[in-house]
């Protein structure tokens, strides 16, 4: 198993364990394709967009891990009661992953929180989509 997936399943598992202000079953996934009516419950997944793999000496490799964590949900509307306890949510989550580490890799700041991933979605589909983005660091030989 790739290290960048041993971080993103350590993630999920880590989540899912733990009480936020909304219930949620996160996934790792390699693509979060879905459609509107797929997401009538918050869709929380956890994405791999790349990894950089960089030798630091002669014996010693470094592997940078990109993550997404990403919050996906149907909206009946796009009013501030509707979309502000998901933007609350993303942010309970991203504040809980600081100084976290995972698989032997240690978190690197700063964790980025995109509010809307795509504010398209909410325009024309009332779909709320926001994404945390995260990076680890792992020192290896």
């Amino acid at each position: 198993m790739s290290r960048a997936t041993v971080i993103a399943d350590a993630i999920v598992t880590d989540i899912n364990a733990r009480s936020f202000s909304m219930k949620f079953v996160a996934k790792r996934v390699y693509q979060a394709v879905h459609r509107p009516k797929d997401l009538k419950e918050l869709t929380v997944t956890v994405l791999i967009p790349g990894m950089l793999h960089d030798a630091i000496s002669r014996v010693g490799n470094q592997d940078t891990t990109s993550l997404i964590v990403l919050f996906q949900k149907h909206c009946i509307s796009e009013d501030n009661n509707t979309v502000d306890p998901l933007t609350d949510l993303v942010e309970e989550v991203a504040d809980y992953f600081r100084d976290k580490n995972y698989g032997g890799s240690y978190w690197v700041p700063p964790t980025e929180i995109a509010p809307f991933y795509d504010v398209g979605d909410m325009m024309n589909e009332r779909v709320f989509a926001s994404a945390i983005n995260l990076t680890y660091r792992t020192i290896w030989k």
